[in-house]
C-alpha cells in the first residue's frame, strides 16, 4: 500500500544529515547513514493534515487542544498498554529540551547523574547545565548482547541523584526487558533515585521483542518521568513536538515553574496537527513501516554476521545498528576515511562514547541498504588490509 522502496530526493531541504555530511567535506555522492531520521516519506495522513493547516491564514502561538491530549492518551493505551492522565502531560519542543528542563528542575550544582554508555550524544552535555558530574554506567557486551552492569549501577546510584535511561536504547538497539527494568526500579527505590526515561524509540521493536514503558514497572513512584514523541515514529522530528509524562503533582509543578521562567519556547501548530494525524489516522502506515524496517534489520544483520572481526547485536528496537570495530586494531580516523572513500558516511562512535564503533541508520529504501552493505563489506576488507 505504501512505497517504502521509493528513493526520495532530499536536496534543497537543509536536511541535517546531508548538510552534516557536506560540512564534513563529503561530496553529494557520499550517502549519509547517520542522524536518526528515516529516508521514508511520512504517513500521507500526516502530510494532508499539515497541508490543511497551512491553508489557514494564521500561524500564531498555539497550545494543545483536547484532541491532542486524547490522541496521546489513546496511542499509549492502545499501542503500549500504558494508562496516563491528561494532567500528567507536559509538552516540550523536543525530547532533549524536555530532559534539559527536568534536569534543571531537580539537580543542583555538584550533584551527579548516571548515563549508560555508549549513548545518545546529547546525554553527555547535561553536565553543562548545573556543573553536574556525569557518571558512566558502561554497558557490557556479552554473549552477543548488550547488558546492564547492575553491580556498577548500584555503586554509582549510591552517590547519584538521577539515572537517565534510554529505552529502547540508542545506539545499541536493546529493548530492556521487564525483569531488567524491575532491577532498575529496585535500585531506584533503594537509593531514592530519579529515573528520567528517554522512550523516543518506543514504537520501534522487531522480531518479537517487546517494549515495556518504565511507568508500567514503577508504581506510584514520585521520581519517574518518561519522554515520548511521534517524531521518530512518523519522521516528523523537524516539527519539534514532544511530551514528558510526569505523574507526580509536586514534581510536575516544579517542572512547569522552571519552564515558565525559561526561554525554551513551546510547541508549534504544525507539530500539534501532525501529532494528532499520526496517532489517530496513520496506524496502517505505521504497521507497514515497521514490517519494512524489520526486513532491513534482518537482512543487514545476516550480511554483517558473515564478516569476521566486527561485533554487533541485531537491533531489538530502534532503526540503528551499533557496530564495534575495535578488533580490527585500526586507527578510527583512517577507518572513517575508508568508509567515505567507499561512499558511505557513518556516525562516529566517539560522540556516543566509543571511538572504535560506528552507528548506522537502517531506515532507508532497500536499494540504499544493499548499497550500504556492499560498501561496508568492501571497507572492512580494506581496513583489514592495513594491518
Amino acid at each position: 500500500m505504501f512505497d517504502f522502496d521509493e528513493i526520495i530526493d532530499r536536496s534543497g531541504l537543509s536536511c541535517a544529515k546531508y548538510e552534516t555530511s557536506r560540512l564534513a567535506g563529503n561530496d553529494e555522492t557520499v550517502i549519509p547513514f547517520t542522524i536518526a531520521d528515516m529516508n521514508f516519506a511520512t504517513a500521507p495522513e500526516v502530510k494532508a493534515a499539515c497541508l490543511k493547516r497551512a491553508d489557514r491564514d494564521f500561524y500564531s502561538y498555539t497550545i494543545p487542544g483536547d484532541d491532542v491530549y486524547e490522541a496521546i492518551i489513546n496511542w499509549q493505551k492502545d499501542m503500549h498498554e500504558l494508562d496516563i492522565k491528561k494532567e500528567w502531560i507536559v509538552f516540550t519542543p523536543g525530547t532533549v529540551p524536555g530532559l534539559d528542563l527536568v534536569i534543571r528542575s531537580i539537580i543542583e550544582d555538584g550533584e551527579r547523574i548516571i548515563i549508560q554508555t555508549p549513548v545518545y550524544p546529547p546525554f553527555f552535555n547535561f553536565s553543562n547545565l548545573k556543573n553536574m558530574e556525569i557518571l558512566e554506567n558502561k554497558l557490557i557486551f556479552e554473549d552477543g548482547k548488550y547488558k546492564i552492569d547492575f553491580e556498577d549501577l548500584e555503586e554509582k546510584a549510591k552517590e547519584a541523584k538521577a539515572l537517565v535511561l534510554c529505552n529502547p536504547h540508542n545506539p545499541v538497539g536493546r529493548v530492556w526487558t521487564k525483569p531488567e527494568l524491575e532491577k532498575i526500579s529496585e535500585i531506584a527505590y533503594k537509593y531514592n533515585l530519579y529515573i528520567l526515561s528517554d522512550e523516543m524509540h518506543q514504537d520501534f521493536t522487531f522480531n518479537d521483542n517487546f517494549y515495556t514503558p518504565i511507568m508500567r514497572v514503577f508504581k506510584n513512584y514520585e521520581k519517574v518521568v518518561s519522554f515520548m514523541a511521534p517524531s521518530k515514529t512518523f519522521n516528523i522530528a523537524g516539527l519539534t513536538t514532544s511530551y514528558a509524562i510526569i505523574p507526580d503533582d509536586e514534581l510536575r509543578a516544579k517542572v512547569n515553574d522552571v519552564a515558565s521562567k525559561s526561554i525554551m519556547g513551546g510547541v508549534n501548530p504544525f507539530g500539534l496537527c501532525a501529532l494528532s494525524a499520526a496517532y489517530n489516522d496513520s496506524r496502517v502506515w505505521y504497521k507497514e513501516m515497521i514490517k519494512y524496517l524489520e526486513g532491513n534489520i534482518n537482512y543487514v544483520s545476516e550480511e554483517l554476521s558473515k564478516i569476521d572481526g566486527i561485533k554487533f547485536q541485531k537491533p531489538e528496537g530502534t532503526y540503528l545498528m551499533w557496530v564495534d570495530l575495535s578488533d580490527l586494531n585500526s586507527d578510527p580516523n583512517k577507518m572513517h576515511e575508508i568508509f567515505i572513500k567507499n561512499k558511505i558516511f557513518l556516525s562516529d562512535g566517539t560522540t556516543f562514547g566509543d571511538k572504535y564503533s560506528v552507528s548506522i541508520n537502517l531506515a532507508y529504501p532497500r536499494k540504499m541498504i544493499e548499497f550500504l552493505v556492499e560498501r561496508f563489506k568492501k571497507s572492512i576488507e580494506e581496513i583489514k588490509a592495513l594491518s
